[in-house]
């Protein structure tokens, strides 16, 4: 597993994340980079494989743009924010049949 996860929301500086897992990428290896965009296969369940990657990451490098608080989910919901540590909490829904 890579690790270091490049994470970015889908509608907010794709392009500056891509650039950067380039970069690193260029700097440590492929195989040391996570970008869901070119790291998760077909046909494998992208939240399951997001999920495992940052379990497993060293680093992540949460790539934040001028849009970030703009951008909703599926639910409509703002963007989580951080605790007094710094960390997100990520909750899953009360029925977890059928998802992740």
């Amino acid at each position: 597993m890579p690790d270091i996860f490049v994470n970015y929301r889908t509608g907010d500086e794709e392009s500056a994340a891509t650039v950067i897992a380039r970069e690193l990428a260029l700097r440590f290896g492929d195989e040391r980079i996570f970008f869901a965009g070119s790291s998760i296969e077909p046909g494998r369940r992208f939240p399951v494989e997001l999920v495992r990657a940052v379990e497993e990451c060293e680093a992540l490098l949460a790539v934040i743009g001028p849009r970030w608080a703009e951008v909703r989910g599926p639910t409509a919901a703002p963007p989580s924010k951080p605790s007094r540590t710094g960390r997100v909490a990520r909750s899953r829904p009360r029925s977890t049949a059928g998802s992740w």
